[in-house]
């Protein structure tokens, strides 16, 4: 999956029982409506060195994997 858009949010979710690594949690932006952002999880074991090249409002392309459960 390609997608574009814009930074709205970031987080860094620490590891827990079920996850060794810690991930990062970005909200991507690709209409005004707030309702239709898309949530991108970033399972990386350099997921905080990413997120830390991140900036609010900053435009990017991620590539990656479409899962749902």
């Amino acid at each position: 999956v390609l997608l574009a858009g814009v930074v709205d949010r970031f987080a860094y979710v620490p590891p827990n029982a079920h996850q060794r690594h810690g991930q990062g949690m970005i909200l991507l932006r690709q209409h005004k409506n707030l309702n239709e952002m898309v949530p991108v999880r970033l399972v990386n074991n350099k997921a905080t060195f990413i997120l830390e090249k991140l900036r609010r409002g900053a435009p990017v392309m991620i590539k990656g994997r479409l899962r749902r459960k």
